[in-house]
């Protein structure tokens, strides 16, 4: 490669990189602006940060790690301690720094996924239509997990894209995990593989364990013992096994309020004997996974207002978020066709969003909110749908695939 030549792929490199970062600005930038209209008074006094049942909880244990408060039990076991710790601590600064730091999150995370998508097929195409979903762009005005695990998840992602910073993503996604329990099997499974025997596996495996340890103590001040906080048994056990139950026994759903649902968990009390129904039951538990993501995740409208309150945004969300089920299905097209010529780290990406997708339907009644970052996150793998189905006219060669 001549001089000429190496200067003019880095500057074209920096345009790139400057046109991303711009187009995530942009992003954030939007965020804001439309939680501001709306919200309107709610983002300013805080109120609307801590208007739902989970953000609460959330307040709760950030307000006990902040000024040594006293939550309830099943608000810590349920949270770790970073998100409900940071995003309290913002808020009690001032509700208009929570929302802008949290809109920074979503363009940050916009900018991983379109730095991805350049990987993946050399240019962006598909992930600025993240912009159609509403509940990304509003989210930020709530104390919640969602804008601070998908850029952390995002981030995670775009370091598995290089060798160089592939071991960082273990830290990465240990704090996603500490923000949002639902990605605790992607750790699991990934950390493994992330771990290296270099002086950068080293620092990343002892960052991990920094990020860990104010866990602990906090287990240990709790007197709660060595768990890692999630509400996965907790959902299993009250929602999805009796969903599975009414599939078997009545060929429908029994929703986790009704007394079916309460006759099915008193026939069962111990999460152990609910798996093993799961388990012995597998035709069943299959059509109310099914049932559940498709009527209550995948078309289901923004979980960040009330039908009520607005009827117009939660009916345009149900028909927007239709954008992501089609990338979604582009997504599993692009990974099928290049099934050949993609590298391993490449399916490595997918882990978070696809586990994600897979243990959503163990809860539901909480709109899109569950699965709508693991449906953006696959958007990159949407634009390499479309690129196999659209080649582009001039030649050009993705970083990640090999030649045939």
């Amino acid at each position: 490669m001549t001089k000429g030549l190496r200067s003019r792929l880095e500057a074209d490199s920096h345009k790139e990189i400057f046109l991303d970062a711009s187009i995530a600005a942009l992003f954030s930038l939007i965020s804001a602006l439309a939680c501001l209209v709306t919200f309107g008074a709610g983002v300013l006094d805080g109120s609307t940060a801590i208007s739902t049942h989970d953000s609460r909880g959330i307040f709760a244990v950030g307000n006990y790690l902040i000024s040594d408060g006293d939550p309830d039990y099943a608000d810590m076991a349920l949270r770790g301690y970073l998100l409900p710790g940071l995003n309290t601590f913002l808020w009690t600064l001032h509700p208009l720094i929570l929302l802008c730091a949290q809109a920074a999150m979503i363009g940050a995370g916009i900018f991983c996924l379109l730095r991805i998508e350049r990987h993946l097929t050399g240019r962006v195409l598909l992930t600025p239509l993240a912009v159609f979903s509403i509940s990304l762009l509003i989210g930020p005005a709530h104390l919640l997990s969602e804008p601070m695990s998908f850029a952390l998840t995002s981030l995670a992602m775009f370091l598995i894209i290089s060798r160089e910073t592939r071991p960082f993503a273990l830290p990465v996604l240990v704090a996603a995990t500490l923000a949002r329990a639902a990605y605790l099997p992607a750790l699991l499974i990934m950390a493994p593989f992330l771990l290296r025997k270099s002086r950068k596996g080293l620092m990343a495996a002892l960052a991990s364990i920094v990020l860990l340890m104010p866990q602990v103590v906090i287990n240990l001040h709790q007197q709660t013992g060595p768990y890692w906080p999630s509400a996965g048994s907790e959902n299993l056990t009250n929602r999805f096994y009796p969903a599975v139950v009414g599939m078997s026994e009545a060929r429908q759903i029994h929703f986790y309020n009704t007394q079916e649902a309460e006759a099915a968990r008193a026939a069962r009390p111990d999460v152990k004997s609910d798996v093993i129904y799961i388990l012995t039951h597998p035709v069943s538990a299959l059509k109310a996974w099914g049932k559940i993501l498709i009527d209550y995740h995948l078309t289901a409208p923004t979980g960040y207002v009330e039908k009520k309150d607005h009827p117009l945004m939660s009916k345009l969300s149900e028909v927007l978020n239709l954008v992501f089920v089609g990338g979604m299905l582009l997504a599993i097209y692009g990974v099928i066709a290049n099934l050949k010529s993609m590298k391993k780290w490449d399916f490595a990406l997918l882990t978070p969003p696809v586990l994600n997708i897979v243990a959503a339907p163990l809860v539901y009644w909480q709109g899109d909110r569950i699965i709508y970052p693991a449906l953006i996150m696959l958007l990159p793998f949407a634009g390499l749908g479309l690129r196999t189905l659209v080649p582009p006219r001039k030649a050009q060669i993705p970083t990640n695939l090999k030649a045939p």
